[in-house]
């Protein structure tokens, strides 16, 4: 009898805490997907390549792709005479630091939701240099979103048989994230003597804290009057 009472009072106690088992577990998961942001930056780079003659269509071999980390820096290098590749920082969730687009569960759930954004298009001339025109395209994620990759994009619209009128846009991703304090900041005015992709290398766009912080949106801002390029950017720092 004593035996079937203590069977009767372990099923009942089983009864009981398994809910608060599983849910203590479904927290624990739910806990590190939300900080799968808290890990040191990664350093990447694109592949270099020749600069074309500083043309702006050149800019659309490189993608900066932090796959589903945060971008936090950017910053296009030269490389010799007439090369350049971009240089950019990545903060990048749990166990992907060797991933570039992450494979367990916890980060497939979150790529899913990630968003593949274009920004506002502008006509060129053709095969010119242009990169004043990058001003009138404006790279912006969404609320509790952070931009994990960017890249310039350049076509033709026909508008007649023998005309043909370049488009560019940035192709950028946007993905979820707890984040908190969304500010502007802008670089420091850098001169130019032409509108050549080779003057952009001075700009060296990054957060105050590439280990927390991330881009959210940027703009490359062009004065005139003063021969000088500057980043204007909106970030944030991501909390998980």
């Amino acid at each position: 009898m004593k035996c079937l009472i203590y069977s009767l009072y372990i099923s009942l106690l089983l009864i009981m805490i398994t809910p608060i088992l599983l849910k203590t577990s479904r927290s624990r998961r739910f806990q590190k997907y939300m900080n799968r942001f808290q890990f040191p930056i990664t350093k990447k780079s694109t592949k270099v390549e020749d600069a074309g003659g500083y043309k702006i269509s050149y800019l659309e071999k490189h993608k900066c792709d932090c796959g589903i980390g945060a971008l936090s820096m950017f910053h296009l290098q030269s490389v010799g005479k007439g090369k350049y590749k971009y240089d950019y920082k990545c903060i990048m969730p749990k166990n992907c630091l060797n991933n570039k687009y992450c494979v367990s569960k916890t980060e497939s759930i979150d790529k899913k939701k990630c968003k593949l954004k274009l920004s506002n298009k502008e006509r060129i001339m053709l095969n010119g240099k242009h990169v004043d025109k990058l001003k009138e395209l404006k790279l912006m994620c969404g609320t509790n979103e952070v931009m994990t990759s960017f890249q310039f994009k350049m076509s033709k619209k026909t508008l007649g048989v023998m005309h043909f009128v370049p488009q560019i846009w940035y192709e950028y991703r946007c993905c979820p994230a707890k984040v908190k304090d969304v500010k502007t900041m802008k670089t420091s005015l850098s001169k130019f003597s032409d509108f050549g992709t080779n003057f952009l290398d001075r700009q060296l766009v990054q957060v105050p804290d590439t280990s927390k912080q991330a881009f959210v949106g940027f703009n490359l801002k062009v004065d005139y009057s003063k021969k000088g390029y500057q980043y204007e950017a909106k970030y944030c720092t991501i909390t998980g």
